[in-house]
């Protein structure tokens, strides 16, 4: 298991006919979290965020598909929580799954009423 990172296995394009990069595109949506969460500062160490998710990080051995699946259980916690980070039109980061009876509440500009 990489420990601080994710490894994957080497690409050979003639193994991929449709040109597909199954795991390198299984890992764009993390990568784009990670992004997106830093410049809100609710990712600060990737590692961390890495074990969060409880599966191996060698993705070559399953392609990436317990990798991806992994993602997706988190994102879906993190939605629960109001906890999502997500990149806005115009290129404003919020945090996504925010309630509230305004729209500047949904955009996590106001605080919550009950």
């Amino acid at each position: 298991m990489a420990a601080n990172g994710i490894a994957v296995s080497e690409y050979k394009s003639e193994e991929d006919p449709g040109q597909k990069d199954s795991q390198l595109t299984r890992l764009v949506p993390f990568l784009q979290f990670l992004a997106i969460g830093h410049r809100l500062g609710t990712v600060e160490n990737f590692s961390a965020e890495l074990q969060q998710l409880g599966v191996s990080t060698e993705v070559g051995g399953d392609n990436g598909e317990g990798f991806e699946k992994a993602v997706h259980a988190r994102f879906a916690e993190l939605r629960k929580e109001g906890k999502m980070p997500v990149l806005q039109r115009g290129g404003r980061a919020t945090l996504g799954g925010a309630q509230g009876p305004t729209l500047w509440n949904r955009m996590g500009l106001g605080s919550r009423r009950e």
